[in-house]
């Protein structure tokens, strides 16, 4: 199966998911994981700034933040 196949089949269980009872019964619960996984980014993200040695994981820890956020949204979001 080729990669675009793989991505649009996703697509549709991600949809397919998204209009189920378990993603509504479930959604505020994985929000709040989420954005308790969004505040430690940013404490690790904040205590990386500070210490010299360690921003060279910043850039790949600010990637992944903003992956959370852009998740965060899309979970949000009415679709």
């Amino acid at each position: 199966m080729s990669k675009i196949m793989k991505k649009n089949n996703a697509r549709v269980e991600e949809r397919d998911f998204r209009d189920s009872i378990e993603f509504w019964r479930y959604k505020d619960e994985v929000l709040g994981d989420i954005l308790e996984a969004q505040n430690y980014f940013m404490e690790v993200i904040l205590a990386i700034e500070e210490v010299p040695s360690l921003r060279i994981f910043e850039h790949s820890l600010v990637s992944g933040y903003d992956e959370l956020i852009k998740a965060i949204y899309d979970l949000c979001s009415p679709k």
